[in-house]
């Protein structure tokens, strides 16, 4: 219950935040999620995530709506899409590679904003969390690339 509370305390304004950076671009409220302050952070986080396959905004969007916790993943992408069913949702911005990349990617990165508050209280120490949320993301980038690459050659 403890770990409840304090995950909610986390993750409710963080889903506060994500709705805002979807609905609100340059030129105030909108509800073409295309030209959102949510897809210019994705198109920069793009830049990153392109080497993985996943250049995308947003599939990069979701990654990041990931730390939230790994169930906005999906949710991001079926809400961007505007499709009920996460597959086809999936399946209309990605290829099978780019899917793998994805699955692998969140698979390995840090598992939620949660998770980061209850590391930081067991570490007691914000600059070793860094240091886990870092190595965390660094294999999963590696991961994730080479999957790609690899699941690439095999769909090409």
């Amino acid at each position: 219950m403890h770990f409840l509370r304090k995950a909610g305390v986390i993750i409710f304004p963080m889903v506060i935040i994500f709705w805002f950076l979807l609905h609100i671009g340059p030129a105030g409220y909108t509800t073409d999620y295309s030209s959102s302050i949510g897809a210019i952070i994705g198109r920069y986080i793009s830049l990153i995530t392109s080497p993985i396959g996943l250049s995308d905004w947003r599939a990069s969007l979701a990654l990041l709506s990931g730390f939230l916790a790994k169930e906005g993943v999906l949710g991001t992408i079926n809400t961007i899409t505007g499709s009920e069913d996460p597959v086809a949702a999936i399946r209309s911005i990605l290829g099978p590679a780019e899917i793998v990349s994805l699955s692998v990617m969140m698979n390995f990165y840090l598992p939620c904003m949660a998770t980061a508050a209850v590391l930081l209280k067991e570490l007691r120490s914000a600059k070793y969390l860094v240091l886990v949320i870092v190595y965390e993301l660094l294999v999963a980038y590696l991961l994730a690339f080479f999957s790609y690459q690899i699941f690439a050659l095999l769909f090409s």
